[in-house]
């Protein structure tokens, strides 16, 4: 039985993704990481439109990999442990390389955000929706995710004001709105 339970788990520690993995990661990351069915033109317009950042994207890539698979090991919490340590390595790798005019920063930063918050690292995770708010003013997701971990934390009066300044940058957003309206406000 023992040795059942540390197969399946190596299984689950190789970095690259199963084909049914692939399925799961956005097209860019299909075309980085050489999935199946990726034409050499799809990946050369991708490289082309990450310019600097496409070598380290290998990194953010395997990231979401890996918090794909912390989503699927729920009753076993080492592998989620494993995966979600491993996204956050990851996501650290990528966070250190990118470049200052990329428009992707702030997703990355949510991403690596929301792995902290899962592995219960709240400051942590504040601190990388805080940072991606103050690089990527204009990101919505980080104001989102922002007002959930203060509404997480009971902190509503906070959670509402991340909205507002989250509307003050993209005053159109829906998904700000319809969030200060489940707010109360």
């Amino acid at each position: 039985m023992l040795l059942l339970a540390s197969t399946s788990y190596s299984a689950t520690t190789s970095p690259h993704p199963t084909a049914r993995e692939f399925l799961q990661l956005p097209v860019y990351c299909q075309a980085k990481l050489d999935a199946p069915g990726v034409s050499d033109s799809d990946k050369e317009r991708w490289k082309r439109f990450m310019g600097e950042n496409w070598y380290p994207m290998t990194h953010f890539c395997l990231g979401l990999n890996f918090a794909n698979r912390a989503n699927q090991n729920i009753t076993d919490v080492v592998a989620k442990r494993f995966n979600l340590q491993s996204a956050v390595g990851e996501f650290k790798y990528m966070i250190d390389r990118m470049t200052p005019d990329w428009p992707y920063r702030g997703k990355i930063l949510v991403e690596n955000g929301r792995i902290l918050e899962r592995q219960g690292r709240r400051m942590d995770a504040i601190a990388q929706y805080r940072r991606a708010i103050a690089i990527q003013p204009e990101y919505v997701r980080a104001y989102t995710a922002l007002s959930r971990m203060f509404e997480k934390q009971g902190d509503v009066d906070t959670a509402r004001q991340v909205l507002l300044d989250g509307l003050q940058q993209s005053p159109d957003s829906k998904s700000l709105k319809r969030r200060l309206g489940a707010l109360g406000q």
